[in-house]
């Protein structure tokens, strides 16, 4: 049995024997995988080796056939084994996002696996001070979730991503923080010419 990870390429190892418990050092295997011919390989110091990287980002099971093809010496045998795909670890992080009370704002993730291949597929919901705010789908490693901030105090408020994994991937989160701030503004004023001893509105 064969164990791997999602986006890890393995490699699958055919060792024909004969009666005698002897390697075969000529001929060729066949690899199948789900029954679907992949490759066929040359028999290389006793051993044929075949690379291969799931189509699909999904965990499951696979069933693997070496197909010996043998020749004037070595009759033609096959073998059967299976390879496992498991879920990958993955890395969420978030990024420091300053923010104006009443406004729009987006606060983004970045998602990758523990090889550092971008995530596709799942969401990532994000928190504000422990308060749901929204979530978005992570394409290409990236989630973003655009929304009105709330009224908020001027102050620095925690803001948690969390990847809720997926088929293929494990869930992880990552914590930075929101820092709230009030519009600027300014006072605008006119020049006005009087004269002397008149009224004047001044705006």
């Amino acid at each position: 049995k064969i164990t791997s990870k999602i986006n890890e390429t393995v490699t699958i190892t055919a060792t024909p024997i004969d009666e005698n418990k002897n390697n075969a050092h000529k001929g060729k295997v066949l690899f199948k995988i789900n029954g679907v011919s992949q490759k066929l390989v040359n028999i290389t110091n006793g051993y044929a080796l075949f690379r291969y990287t799931p189509e699909t980002n999904i965990a499951k099971n696979y069933t693997i056939e070496a197909i010996y093809q043998g020749n004037w010496k070595y009759a033609n045998s096959q073998t059967n084994s299976t390879m496992e795909i498991t879920k990958i670890g993955t890395i969420t992080t978030t990024r420091y996002t300053d923010a104006k009370s009443g406004m729009q704002t987006t606060v983004s993730a970045r998602v990758e696996d523990k090889n550092q291949v971008l995530v596709n597929g799942g969401i990532v919901v994000f928190t504000l001070n422990g308060t749901y705010l929204g979530n978005a789908t992570v394409k290409d490693g990236a989630a973003n979730y655009t929304f009105i901030m709330p009224r908020y105090p001027t102050g620095v408020y925690r803001l948690n991503a969390t990847y809720m994994g997926s088929a293929s991937y494990y869930s992880s989160n990552n914590l930075n923080y929101v820092n709230v701030t009030r519009l600027t503004s300014r006072l605008v004023t006119e020049p006005v010419h009087v004269t002397v001893g008149d009224k004047v509105n001044i705006t």
